[in-house]
């Protein structure tokens, strides 16, 4: 049940985040909303964190253990998002570097990184959330 649930609630996250994209793009809305790039950031970190996590427990791709901490739950997330925040920033400075000729904001990249993460930390909450609560602890982490 929360193997659908989690796939259905993440494909319409991307459905969202492209029609975000595509009107940010058409509209300017980068250029013109301070806080446009932040809510990106963090609906990114929040679809990335999530797939991560479908993609190792609820895919069937990975032998999952049975019983596995919480922690793990939140470090796969994190670190799964963090390392794709990391490539899009190093794709970012190479196009503003190579291509646009436009300095590279540090404090912007470190802020990309922290909304992604914490996107991802949510994420990680509801999937640990649900995976320890009493409607689907005895069905493990794999939810079947």
């Amino acid at each position: 049940m929360i193997k659908k649930k989690l796939f259905i609630s993440l494909s319409f996250l991307l459905y969202v985040v492209a029609a975000l994209q595509m009107l940010a793009l058409y509209f300017f809305w980068y250029w013109s909303y301070w806080w446009y790039d932040i809510m990106m950031h963090f609906l990114a970190g929040l679809w990335v964190g999530g797939m991560v996590l479908w993609i190792y427990f609820f895919s069937g791709k990975t032998k999952v253990p049975r019983s596995i901490p919480k922690s793990y739950v939140y470090m796969m997330a994190l670190g799964g998002t963090f390392l794709v925040g990391l490539l899009w920033e190093l794709f970012e400075f190479s196009l503003d570097t190579f291509i646009v000729f436009q300095q590279n904001d540090l404090m912007d990249t470190m802020m990309d990184l922290g909304m992604d993460t914490l996107g991802a930390l949510c994420a990680s909450f509801y999937v640990a959330r649900a995976r320890w609560s009493p409607v689907y602890s005895n069905q493990g982490i794999t939810g079947e």
